[in-house]
């Protein structure tokens, strides 16, 4: 006796329709996830594409700033040459700033639990400092603090970007 004489043919379009719609049901589910993903992709890609543009305009905005920083300094360098030489700093005072951010490497000869000699204040040659010279020296400083300052608040805004949840 054949297998299928055994069930009706009724049962037999039952169980094809079922198994048919459990097919196209996992053909649909898959298809909702491929969207879903393609999706998801899509809004990461305009997140990124959105980041990387604000990093371009605050890479073009710090080059500005750096530029005009720069003119700034020109100008600046050119006030101070007008500046007197006279004597304003010792010859100690120069070399305590001198040494600030200075660091001493320890010889190979000596231990590092030894404790290193006190740092020598020298003028290191310098005799005095003049006014130029300070005002020289204070506008650079500040000009790199402020190129440096803009640079890293690019950075941090980029920083933040990255990691604040996109708003839907």
């Amino acid at each position: 006796m054949p297998f299928f004489g055994l069930i009706p043919w009724r049962s037999m379009a039952v169980l094809g329709v079922f198994l048919l719609g459990v097919w196209l049901g996992y053909r649909w589910h898959v298809g909702v996830a491929a969207k879903a993903q393609i999706e998801a992709l899509a809004v990461a890609e305009q997140s990124r594409q959105a980041i990387q543009s604000m990093a371009d305009q605050r890479a073009i905005g710090h080059a500005q700033q750096v530029r005009t920083l720069n003119q700034q300094l020109g100008a600046a360098h050119a006030r101070i040459s007008q500046l007197s030489q006279r004597d304003c700093l010792d010859p100690g005072t120069v070399g305590l700033l001198n040494a600030i951010g200075t660091t001493v490497p320890t010889p190979p000869s000596q231990s590092q639990d030894s404790a290193p000699a006190a740092p020598s204040y020298s003028g290191h040659g310098l005799n005095f400092s003049t006014a130029r010279d300070l005002a020289s020296q204070i506008a650079v400083c500040r000009t790199a603090h402020a190129e440096l300052a803009d640079q890293l608040n690019a950075i941090l805004d980029i920083e933040d970007a990255k990691h604040s949840k996109p708003s839907n």
